[in-house]
């Protein structure tokens, strides 16, 4: 290379000062990628063929989408394996072919088609000097290619970084033992993205083993699987980047090249379809959330299917059935699967195993960027239930800070059939004596009683035909949600023209049978998880009721009815009892315990402990607060309901000081 093709690079980039340089010379590659589209199209087709078949996001992307990833990929790609190669020269001063590393690393031959032009490799080179190589961190590559993934790439992977206090706080729970390396001890991470798991077990073990001896262990007994080919790639030299430091010499690299550094058992697969026996003694990893529908590819699954499974409930049950005896699966998940449900099947298998601990996070969003998901660390053994107490903690975020830890049964944490195998994630232990004894002295609308919780039939995007802005003879007003508030029903203008939200419909026989009539108690089905007030709950007001003999309610509404007659209305009585109990304090904090989620379903309302010694009393309170909707009103009704569950002195601080 001369010197003015030096000073050319420099110029070319330093030109630019709005973005990083990297960021400049990977937009170029990009640009000459596209310009040779006609060179990769074969290649593509597979590369589109294999993604779409291992996918089982409904909301897949569109084709020209699919092409925008490729190219992303394969340029940066491209840049890593100069980048290894760099990495190599810097260390043992020997130069490895660009080609050579390429193919070891794309065993699926998706990437490894392109070759840079003689002006960008000048750039790359020029790049990637010792200064360059030597800054970089250990997860720097995952960390950037996670910023290369747009939103909807990330929807379709369910893929987010883990940061490595997460990632450790897991490798910790499943007790894996460091202190002895044994050959045949299998880990897996069954969604591994970059393979950040694996990298930091390969840092735990760096203490007790090193060289070609912790190289031949990873080789044989570290397993990632992921259904994005880019993945799979970055996982490989994450893993190769772990293990070079331990190599000695120009021989041993070598030998590690030529026999080690395409690692077969990271595979570009989808773990939910695979169909081998193998079992494995630690299963860990952060599995992808999404919603997908069922098909004949997840009848390995039809034990635990209940209505639309999120992938993450896929990915639990398919570790507990494929980790050996007593061994440990730890993964971080949506709290979600708390009390849905969509999991109860899921939850009566972990019932019947050895529940180690669990870890809560009261701060959602400061451990995965754009996640709003509350998680939860669930580390479980696959052994019998026994007699062994749970760890449960909580952190604020995902470093060692206002920590909270206790020790309690699993019979606290985790409730029978009657229930659902509700699973209860405490803050403090002070809350779960309370909890038993609620539910041991209190029924619930499933079991007895003459109501139950229903959910609101119309669905209004799936009517858009039929509805109005403005009001008439022939328009039935829509219920929406937003109306609720605690204690108080207030219509609002929900007008949305962009998509097509309105607050009437035309009058029409489709419409039938969802048409409702009377006072109701409606609650809404969606709530902030970080609001203590999950349930909001309220009756129409009288204006609403004089003024709409009928009215349809919005399926993000869950209303009290009658058994087996939904048309009828509620007795006011009844009405008055049931609307002053859930939106007490008391089953908002129980609720909160318990529920992983945003939604507020009709299922966990049926399910909520009620107890009625003093019923009449918590029905005058709730008339009273009809145009007196004030605090010492509801407090009032607070401490009623607190008798009315028989809480003693010290319970009733336990509720009032209780937070989120």
């Amino acid at each position: 290379m001369t010197n003015e093709e030096v000073r050319s690079v420099k110029l070319k980039i330093n030109i630019n000062n709005s973005i990083s340089p990297l960021h400049d010379l990977l937009s170029r590659i990009k640009e000459n990628i596209s310009k040779n589209a006609s060179e990769n199209n074969e290649t593509y087709n597979l590369y589109q063929s294999k993604v779409q078949d291992l996918s089982l996001n409904n909301n897949k992307l569109k084709e020209n989408e699919l092409r925008v990833n490729f190219i992303n990929e394969t340029s940066y790609f491209v840049f890593l394996c100069y980048l290894y190669s760099g990495f190599i020269q810097y260390k043992f001063n020997r130069v490895i072919p660009i080609e050579y590393l390429a193919k070891k690393l794309d065993t699926d031959m998706f990437y490894s088609w392109y070759e840079l032009t003689d002006e960008l490799k000048a750039e790359v080179l020029y790049l990637i000097d010792d200064k360059f190589i030597h800054s970089i961190s250990e997860d720097y590559i995952s960390q950037f290619y996670e910023s290369l993934l747009d939103r909807n790439e990330k929807k379709r992977l369910g893929q987010f970084y883990t940061p490595k206090e997460i990632v450790d706080l897991i490798v910790y729970e499943a007790n894996i033992d460091f202190d002895e390396v044994v050959m045949h001890r299998k880990i897996i991470d069954p969604a591994c993205g970059a393979g950040v798991f694996l990298t930091r077990i390969i840092k735990k073990m760096e203490e007790k083993c090193s060289g070609m001896e912790l190289v031949e262990y990873v080789y044989e007994n570290l397993f990632g699987n992921d259904i994005n080919p880019f993945a799979v790639v970055l996982t490989k030299l994450n893993l190769t980047f772990s293990l070079i430091e331990h190599i000695k010499g120009e021989e041993e690299l070598l030998i590690f090249l030529e026999e080690f550094c395409n690692f077969p058992n990271v595979i570009l697969r989808n773990t939910l379809m695979d169909t081998e026996n193998r079992n494995y003694d630690v299963i860990i990893g952060n599995p992808p959330y999404f919603k997908t529908t069922t098909n004949k590819e997840l009848s390995f699954y039809s034990e635990i299917i209940y209505g639309q499974p999120n992938v993450y409930g896929l990915f639990l049950y398919w570790a507990l059935r494929h980790v050996s005896t007593n061994g440990m699966v730890s993964f971080i998940i949506p709290q979600s699967f708390k009390s849905g449900l969509y999991f109860l099947k899921l939850r009566e298998i972990l019932s019947k195993l050895e529940l180690v601990s669990l870890i809560s996070f009261k701060s959602r969003k400061k451990i995965f960027k754009d996640v709003e998901q509350a998680v939860v660390i669930l580390t479980v053994k696959n052994s019998m239930r026994a007699k062994k107490d749970v760890n449960v903690i909580s952190k604020v975020d995902n470093q060692d800070k206002e920590t909270t830890s206790f020790q309690t049964s699993m019979d606290n944490i985790i409730m029978d059939r009657r229930y659902n195998y509700f699973i209860f994630i405490p803050s403090t232990d002070s809350i779960l004596g309370l909890i038993e004894k609620i539910y041991n002295t209190s029924t619930n609308l499933k079991e007895n009683g003459d109501y139950l919780f229903g959910t609101g039939a119309f669905v209004w995007n799936q009517h858009k035909d039929l509805l109005i802005e403005q009001k008439s003879l022939d328009t039935i007003p829509i219920v929406y949600a937003s109306y609720v508030e605690k204690f108080n029903f207030i219509t609002k203008d929900i007008y949305n023209e962009k998509i097509g939200k309105k607050q009437f419909a035309s009058n029409s026989d489709r419409i039938g049978s969802m048409i409702s009539t009377g006072q109701k108690l409606i609650v809404q089905r969606t709530s902030t998880f970080e609001d203590l007030q999950r349930i909001k709950a309220c009756k129409f007001n009288d204006d609403f009721i004089v003024n709409n003999s009928q009215y349809l309610l919005e399926n993000h509404l869950n209303f009290l009815y009658k058994k087996n007659v939904k048309s009828q209305e509620v007795d006011t009585n009844a009405l008055n009892f049931y609307l002053g109990i859930i939106n007490s304090r008391l089953l908002n904090v129980l609720f909160s315990v318990k529920n992983g989620n945003t939604q507020v379903s009709s299922s966990e309302l049926n399910l909520l402990p009620i107890a009625n010694r003093h019923q009449d009393a918590i029905i005058e309170a709730v008339s009273r607060l009809e145009g007196n909707l004030t605090k010492t009103a509801i407090d009032i009704l607070d401490e009623i309901v607190y008798e009315n569950y028989a809480l003693s002195s010290s319970e009733i601080d336990i509720v009032r000081n209780y937070r989120r």
